[in-house]
Protein backbone atom coordinates (compact mmCIF):
# COMPACT_ATOMS: atom_id res chain seq x y z
CA UNK A 1 0.00 0.00 0.00
CA UNK A 2 1.36 3.38 -0.96
CA UNK A 3 0.58 6.61 0.88
CA UNK A 4 -0.34 9.62 -1.20
CA UNK A 5 1.87 12.64 -0.69
CA UNK A 6 0.09 15.73 0.51
CA UNK A 7 0.32 18.63 -1.94
CA UNK A 8 3.02 21.09 -0.97
CA UNK A 9 1.84 24.58 -0.22
CA UNK A 10 3.90 27.67 0.39
CA UNK A 11 3.79 28.98 3.95
CA UNK A 12 2.11 32.35 4.33
CA UNK A 13 4.41 35.18 5.39
CA UNK A 14 3.75 36.74 8.78
CA UNK A 15 1.59 39.87 8.74
CA UNK A 16 3.77 42.49 10.42
CA UNK A 17 1.13 45.18 10.09
CA UNK A 18 3.38 47.33 7.90
CA UNK A 19 2.81 48.20 4.27
CA UNK A 20 5.11 45.90 2.31
CA UNK A 21 5.34 48.28 -0.65
CA UNK A 22 7.39 50.96 1.14
CA UNK A 23 10.88 50.88 -0.40
CA UNK A 24 14.04 51.15 1.65
CA UNK A 25 15.50 54.53 0.87
CA UNK A 26 17.24 55.74 4.03
CA UNK A 27 20.71 54.24 4.47
CA UNK A 28 23.02 54.95 7.39
CA UNK A 29 26.47 53.44 6.89
CA UNK A 30 29.33 52.76 9.26
CA UNK A 31 27.67 53.45 12.62
CA UNK A 32 29.90 52.12 15.43
CA UNK A 33 28.17 49.90 17.98
CA UNK A 34 31.18 48.99 20.11
CA UNK A 35 34.75 50.01 20.84
CA UNK A 36 37.26 48.88 18.20
CA UNK A 37 38.33 45.29 19.05
CA UNK A 38 42.04 46.03 18.97
CA UNK A 39 44.81 45.87 21.57
CA UNK A 40 43.50 44.53 24.89
CA UNK A 41 39.98 44.20 23.41
CA UNK A 42 41.13 41.80 20.70
CA UNK A 43 39.32 38.41 20.89
CA UNK A 44 37.11 39.75 23.68
CA UNK A 45 33.33 40.32 23.66
CA UNK A 46 32.31 43.72 22.25
CA UNK A 47 32.58 46.61 24.72
CA UNK A 48 30.02 49.40 24.46
CA UNK A 49 31.16 52.97 24.54
CA UNK A 50 31.57 53.92 20.89
CA UNK A 51 30.12 57.39 21.46
CA UNK A 52 30.61 60.61 19.55
CA UNK A 53 29.72 64.26 19.97
CA UNK A 54 27.61 66.22 17.51
CA UNK A 55 26.45 65.01 14.10
CA UNK A 56 28.10 61.96 12.61
CA UNK A 57 27.95 61.57 8.84
CA UNK A 58 26.94 57.99 8.08
CA UNK A 59 27.79 58.00 4.38
CA UNK A 60 30.55 55.40 4.02
CA UNK A 61 30.75 51.69 4.68
CA UNK A 62 33.19 50.75 7.43
CA UNK A 63 35.77 47.99 6.92
CA UNK A 64 34.55 44.40 7.06
CA UNK A 65 35.99 42.01 9.61
CA UNK A 66 39.04 40.07 8.39
CA UNK A 67 38.18 36.86 6.59
CA UNK A 68 39.85 34.56 4.14
CA UNK A 69 38.31 35.06 0.73
CA UNK A 70 38.25 32.23 -1.79
CA UNK A 71 40.32 32.55 -4.94
CA UNK A 72 37.90 32.72 -7.85
CA UNK A 73 40.31 34.13 -10.44
CA UNK A 74 40.38 30.78 -12.30
CA UNK A 75 36.76 30.25 -13.34
CA UNK A 76 37.16 26.54 -14.18
CA UNK A 77 38.85 25.69 -10.88
CA UNK A 78 36.35 27.78 -8.90
CA UNK A 79 33.39 25.95 -10.51
CA UNK A 80 34.88 22.63 -9.41
CA UNK A 81 35.04 23.80 -5.79
CA UNK A 82 31.64 25.45 -5.41
CA UNK A 83 28.14 25.63 -6.90
CA UNK A 84 27.55 28.18 -9.66
CA UNK A 85 25.17 30.24 -7.48
CA UNK A 86 27.79 30.66 -4.77
CA UNK A 87 30.41 31.65 -7.34
CA UNK A 88 28.11 34.29 -8.83
CA UNK A 89 27.31 35.65 -5.37
CA UNK A 90 31.01 35.83 -4.52
CA UNK A 91 31.72 37.75 -7.72
CA UNK A 92 29.13 40.35 -6.72
CA UNK A 93 30.35 40.57 -3.10
CA UNK A 94 34.14 40.50 -3.48
CA UNK A 95 34.52 44.18 -4.40
CA UNK A 96 32.77 45.07 -1.11
CA UNK A 97 34.93 42.72 0.97
CA UNK A 98 38.36 44.05 0.01
CA UNK A 99 38.65 46.71 2.75
CA UNK A 100 39.20 44.53 5.83
CA UNK A 101 40.29 45.61 9.30
CA UNK A 102 40.02 44.37 12.88
CA UNK A 103 38.21 47.63 13.65
CA UNK A 104 34.99 46.37 12.06
CA UNK A 105 32.21 46.62 14.65
CA UNK A 106 29.91 48.90 12.69
CA UNK A 107 26.30 48.75 11.54
CA UNK A 108 24.75 49.65 8.20
CA UNK A 109 21.08 50.47 8.72
CA UNK A 110 18.52 50.38 5.90
CA UNK A 111 15.12 51.88 6.68
CA UNK A 112 12.08 53.19 4.83
CA UNK A 113 11.88 56.97 4.70
CA UNK A 114 8.32 56.72 5.94
CA UNK A 115 6.30 53.99 7.59
CA UNK A 116 2.65 53.56 6.70
CA UNK A 117 0.54 52.05 9.46
CA UNK A 118 -2.58 51.57 7.32
CA UNK A 119 -2.54 47.78 7.75
CA UNK A 120 -2.36 47.77 11.56
CA UNK A 121 -5.37 46.23 13.20
CA UNK A 122 -7.06 47.87 16.18
CA UNK A 123 -6.75 45.83 19.36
Amino acid sequence: MQAAAAPKSKPKPADTGYDETVPVNEVYRGIPYAMPPVGSLRFMPPVSGALWQGVRLAEHFAPVCPQRLPDISNDTAARERMPRGRLETLRRLLPHLQHQDEDCLYLNIYAPSQVIFSNLKEK
